[in-house]
């Protein structure tokens, strides 16, 4: 006989103890035991083909990547005594560079870059600014000075393509922002230096009166030659910057005229192609007599349709505004390459008036920097032969030749300011992209492993509901989990023993019973 009790019988065999060990929970050893084949076939079934199609489906990748430097600036004379935290200041500047960079700030001038918008992965997606944050990474080097920068594509050229436009978007955006804020930094500077000139004014009169107590000739008064060498100094770094500004805006014009006259090449060739450059089409769209041939388009088109869907097709109303249409487009298309050959002429001449007036301004600043070169090294030879004629003092002078270094300090510190106003020192230009040769296949590996852990949940969630749904008792060690009592003996199924064909279980006793059931 069987030993499968149905689950009625199972209130009678259960106590106390055991009511309160199902209500507790699964138990784990009857799951493993009665479910666990079903389990493991289940996730077996499942996860070797989504494991399978998760490996081929997913798209091999490539990661291009590339690092700017933030450099740790010394705390300077500015910094002495305000207890400020630099390291703290760095950290926070980093962290803000991080999210800069990320953020639609600088993504968002990529995403609107031609070359950008020209690229196979970004032409096909509606919204290229959400395109680049899901697929551009930017994060900060722990424990070093360095910001990473990278992209991951199927397309390896694409990916550096990216990194490489979000490095120069964003060296282009805090040389800007920074040479900007260069004005107030210098302004406190100055002020810095003014109020170590009054204090050296007091410290050489304090000098200048020792010696005269002393009977001792005045000769190391500050000389006119050397104040006006500071001057000078201070006069060429500003000359030196406007040079190098004005260089860098002449090289940007001359840029852009190369681009224009190649926009105007194109353009000759294909004058019915739009340009996206330069804001022509806007100056197209804005052109009076293409303005009234699209209103016109739009009129004739309305009554076009109107008519089709009223009349017959070969009305003469409806043949001579088809016509009419037909004319008005021509002629709209025609305005349009006219205007955009006038603005293409209006912004040439325009770009062509600034590079002359750059030329002049360079050459303008390159006479100042040589006049100035030139008064410096009088200057300096004036003070050559007037430093033979100093000599040293006592405490005192030794203090005025410390705030004589400090004002040194500071006016080279206005030169560096002024010269590299261009190029702040605290962002290193960006280092090359680089990706490697041979794609990534992370993603395949983790789709295929989510593949297996879904399987195995499907498996296990199958067993689980098997085992609420069905609680039957089938055995000796169900007995001992829903009771406290001990089982004595079991009564195996019939199948179990050799017994001859056609035997009656209920005569089992009487008429076997050296068998191994009757036995038991």
């Amino acid at each position: 006989m069987s030993t499968e009790y149905s689950t009625e019988f199972a209130p009678l065999l259960t106590s106390d103890h055991g009511a309160q060990q199902q209500a507790g929970g699964v138990n784990i050893k009857r799951l493993i035991r009665l479910r666990g084949p079903l389990m493991l076939a289940v996730t077996l079934v499942l996860a070797v083909p989504l494991a399978l199609a998760a490996w081929f489906t997913a798209t091999p990748e490539y990661t291009a990547r590339t690092f700017i430097r933030i450099h740790s600036v010394t705390p300077t004379i500015l910094d002495e005594g305000r207890g400020a935290t630099p390291r703290g200041d760095y950290n926070i500047f980093v962290e803000t560079q991080v999210r800069l960079i990320g953020d639609s700030t600088i993504l968002s001038l990529v995403a609107a870059d031609p070359t950008i918008r020209d690229l196979e992965a970004v032409q096909n997606v509606p919204d290229p600014l959400h395109f680049l944050r899901n697929n551009v990474t930017v994060r900060n080097e722990r424990g070093s000075e360095l910001i990473s920068i990278s992209c991951t594509l199927p397309n390896r050229q694409e990916a550096m393509t990216i990194v490489a436009k979000v490095a120069e978007v964003y060296s282009r955006y805090v040389t800007n922002i920074q040479s900007a804020g260069v004005g107030q930094t210098r302004g406190l500077l100055v002020e810095e230096r003014d109020s170590i000139e009054q204090s050296i004014d007091l410290q050489r009169s304090l000098v200048a009166d020792l010696k005269r107590r002393a009977n001792i000739p005045m000769a190391r008064s500050r000389p006119r030659a050397e104040i006006g060498l500071e001057f000078y100094h201070d006069r060429l770094g500003q000359a030196q910057a406007e040079l190098t500004t004005a260089q860098s805006n002449l090289t940007r014009i001359e840029r852009t005229l190369d681009r224009i006259e190649a926009l105007r090449a194109k353009h000759a060739d294909n004058p019915s192609a739009p340009i996206r450059e330069f804001d022509i089409e806007s100056a197209v769209l804005s052109d009076l007599s293409v303005g009234m041939l699209r209103q016109q388009e739009a009129q004739l088109a309305q009554r076009v349709a109107e008519y089709e869907s009223r009349y017959r097709e070969d009305i003469g109303v409806l043949s001579a505004d088809r016509r009419g249409l037909d004319t008005t487009r021509t002629q709209l298309e025609q305005a349009k390459r006219e205007a955009r050959t006038d603005a293409l002429a209006s912004i040439a001449d325009q770009f062509q008036l600034e590079h002359d007036q750059a030329e002049t301004r360079v050459e303008e600043a390159q006479k100042r920097v040589t006049q100035f070169q030139e008064t410096i090294a009088d200057q300096e030879r004036e003070l050559e032969s007037m430093a033979q004629a100093m000599i040293n003092i006592d405490e005192e002078e030794a203090r005025l030749e410390q705030l004589r270094n400090r004002y040194q300090r500071v006016v080279e510190r206005i030169r560096i300011i002024d010269v590299e106003e261009r190029a702040p020192g605290r962002v290193d230009a960006p280092g090359e992209v680089t990706a490697p040769t041979e794609p990534s296949f992370g993603r395949r590996k983790q789709l295929a492993a989510l593949a297996v852990i879904f399987s195995m949940g499907a498996g296990v969630g199958l067993g689980l509901l098997m085992e609420f749904t069905d609680q039957r008792i089938r055995g000796p060690q169900d007995l001992r989990y829903v009771t406290d009592l001990p089982v004595i003996a079991a009564v195996p199924h019939t199948s179990a023993d050799k017994l001859p064909k056609g035997v009656n279980p209920a005569l089992l006793t009487s008429e076997h019973p050296a068998s191994t059931t009757a036995d038991e």
